[in-house]
């Protein structure tokens, strides 16, 4: 039999062996949490950098690609935006406001070049964005007090970017809220004129026209919405499906002819 000290001797081991492992896997992970954390919070090779101004220097805030990156301010440099064409849309305080009101001024978009800072200036009140230079990013990248840092992950479609001449239809946060507005205008003539706005930065798909037309009570109105839209949607081979939402022949007859002369 072992003597009691041996045993005690074994048991010691193991206790000191059981702690070094804790320490490691405490260690371990106290690194994997450094890393994640060191990476987001630095320039990654292969992303880009957006600085954005107002021309006349009020605060505004962006929403680029379905994020919104910053609180209202007077710059905004935005780190470790993927490379490709992001929709951008910029709301700007009015000039001489003392209410902080905002408005859209800018509804576009911002082709972001990998390794690459781009400088871009908002010119309140013409719908315009400048892009004033684009310098590559030096090593070590620049360290820039207050930037907003792109999410490491973000939710697929409201995030997605494009390569230049590449668009895709209007993500669902935004379609939700384009619904929700015109279901709230009192008139018809009115519907009509919000979702115009709209139709001048956003693309849809057949699906979507759909459901815009069944917010308009009139059949006049949904055939209006229907040609209006179609050069505007992304899949016009399924354009077919919208006559299902006009209830009178002719009004498909006529949606068909106009068809057939845009592609002509």
């Amino acid at each position: 039999m072992r003597s009691l000290s041996a045993v005690y001797r074994q048991a010691n081991y193991r206790t000191i062996i059981a702690d070094f492992l804790r320490k490691m896997i405490v260690l371990a992970a106290l690194m994997v949490i450094s890393y994640i954390v060191f990476a987001r919070l630095t320039f990654q090779p292969g992303q880009g950098i957006l600085h954005l101004r107002m021309n006349h220097r009020a605060p505004f805030s962006a929403v680029i690609s379905g994020i919104r990156v910053d609180a209202p301010q007077t710059l905004s440099t935005i780190i470790n935006i993927p490379p490709g064409r992001h929709f951008i849309q910029v709301y700007a305080a009015k000039p001489a406001s003392r209410q902080g009101q905002m408005d859209l001024t800018y509804s576009g978009y911002v082709d972001i070049s990998p390794n690459t800072e781009t400088f871009a200036t908002v010119l309140y009140g013409t719908g315009q964005l400048c892009v004033d230079d684009e310098r590559p990013v030096g090593f070590p990248a620049p360290v820039y007090a207050g930037a907003y840092y792109w999410p490491m992950s973000c939710m697929p479609h409201d995030c997605q970017t494009m390569q230049p001449g590449q668009v895709f239809p209007i993500n669902n946060r935004d379609f939700a809220v384009l619904r929700h507005t015109i279901r709230n205008a009192a008139f018809e003539d009115q519907r009509l004129n919000i979702l115009r706005q709209a139709a001048y930065y956003h693309y849809f798909t057949s699906a979507q026209v759909a459901q815009l037309m069944n917010l308009f009570s009139f059949e006049q109105s949904r055939l209006e919405v229907a040609k209006m839209l179609y050069p505007r949607t992304l899949d016009p081979q399924h354009y077919y499906l919208l006559h299902n939402e006009l209830t009178f022949q002719c009004s498909r007859e006529e949606l068909s002819e106009y068809i057939a002369a845009q592609r002509w």
